[in-house]
């Protein structure tokens, strides 16, 4: 053998080495984890989507009401979708001469429309409402209501935000004469198939309405998607190559740990509920800044699956919730199947509790007729269990119904109460008993 095909064998050797060695290397445990922890980087986590979209402050916060006062009378839109279509146009309006001053009694114009919000929304939210061109500086407080007023020697609209403790307000001026004549030939021709009378919850010291003649809404079956639940362990662990999976056969759930932060799937895969009960403890940041970072978290992994609006900030809690509508009504579940929720602490995600499934196709649907928003107040002011000064909201909307076995929801269509912030079904089958009475 010349010393030329020696060289030539010991390179075949040494190529075939290589080669085993790659492949025992691409097999090995500890590759696999190295490979895993070093896609653990915030790119990948970024590409993580549960099949939802990303979300924006004018979008996620909307009115729960838009009333027309019109001498002395209280007018609403019969469909939500005219409700949203009015208020997302308000993106358009350039407001300006922005001022806070001293609280001053709530206008009582004969024609003015009121924005009534399901919750305090902090006023920094005003710079997404409307175009403020100018350098703002927005108050820390919060609000409930907006009134929109009218100067007609102006063709002007002026904005009046009362802070929620009564104490300040804020106005504004949008000087467009098409806005203003937008609005003002909404208010003066309140055509039936789009408007109808609203009654106040005048013992409430909050702005509640409701619709005060028959109401008809759909009850459906909706098929869904389940999301996997292993897509949230990329979003939600620092680490996940060293997060850890267990199953409970008696409560039929998943449970997956890095050690200190845990995430449970519950039985049937409807909903989950993370904890990091080892974070810091920091001082509470403002509603604002909670919002700010709620946001960008979901948005972080395209959570917003379905259509959500914003329904409370509790600052003292650090706590954020979003309930789920559907065809621009509020969707209720007491296992909070229809709600995401999150709890923060040093601009630190502390807790997390969301659905799992994402809404799809009406499968069927069939008319239901409600108790009119007249029986619903004659049922509650004769109903002595209930101080109608707790009474903070009326919401007509759907009761969700998960039907895991047959892979559908049912929504179901019904009045509910917000009642010293808790959400409460009222009994369609006792309003009976109440008709006719003052």
């Amino acid at each position: 053998m010349t010393w030329e095909n020696i060289k030539t064998l010991v390179l075949v050797i040494l190529i075939g080495i290589s080669l085993l060695l790659t492949f025992v290397l691409w097999n090995s445990p500890s590759y696999n984890q190295l490979t895993n922890s070093s896609s653990n980087s915030d790119t990948v986590i970024d590409e993580v989507n549960l099949g939802g979209g990303k979300g924006v402050k004018g979008t996620i916060i909307e009115p729960h009401h838009i009333i027309f006062h019109v001498n002395g009378g209280y007018y609403g839109f019969n469909h939500p979708a005219d409700k949203q279509t009015l208020y997302q146009s308000m993106d358009n309006w350039e407001a300006t001469d922005f001022t806070v001053e001293e609280a001053e009694d709530e206008p009582q114009d004969a024609s003015m429309v009121e924005l009534v919000f399901p919750d305090a929304v902090p006023a920094t939210f005003l710079s997404s409402l409307f175009q403020v061109n100018e350098d703002v500086d927005f108050p820390s407080w919060s609000f409930r209501q907006l009134f929109i007023s009218f100067i007609p020697e102006q063709q002007s609209l002026k904005l009046t935000i009362p802070s929620i403790d009564g104490r300040a307000q804020a106005t504004a001026i949008v000087s467009d004469a098409d806005h203003y004549n937008h609005l003002w030939e909404k208010l003066n021709g309140l055509d039936k198939d789009v408007f109808r009378t609203y009654l106040p919850l005048e013992e409430s010291p909050y702005p509640v309405y409701v619709p005060e003649g028959e109401i008809e809404l759909s009850g459906k079956s909706v098929t869904f998607n389940n999301i996997d639940p292993e897509l949230l362990v990329n979003v939600l662990f620092t680490n996940p190559s060293a997060v850890s999976q267990s199953y409970s056969p008696e409560a039929r759930e998943v449970y997956f740990t890095d050690g200190q932060r845990g995430l449970r799937i519950f039985e049937d895969g409807s909903k989950m509920e993370f904890v990091d009960p080892y974070s810091e403890d920091g001082s509470t940041v403002s509603p604002s800044q909670l919002l700010n970072d709620s946001i960008y978290h979901i948005n972080g992994h395209d959570g917003w699956t379905d259509e959500y609006h914003l329904v409370a900030i509790q600052p003292n809690q650090q706590s954020i919730r979003y309930k789920m509508y559907h065809d621009g009504y509020p969707v209720f579940n007491s296992s909070n199947l229809a709600t995401i929720e999150q709890v923060w602490g040093s601009q630190q995600l502390v807790e997390y509790h969301r659905p799992l499934f994402k809404l799809r196709d009406v499968l069927s649907e069939g008319s239901v007729q409600l108790p009119s928003g007249t029986e619903v107040l004659s049922y509650l002011r004769n109903n002595p269990d209930f101080d109608l000064e707790n009474v903070q909201q009326l919401y007509v909307g759907y009761h969700l119904n998960y039907q895991s076995s047959n892979q559908y929801i049912e929504l179901e269509p019904a009045w509910y109460m917000n009642y010293n912030n808790n959400f409460r079904q009222l009994p369609l089958d006792q309003f009976q008993s109440n008709e006719g009475s003052d």
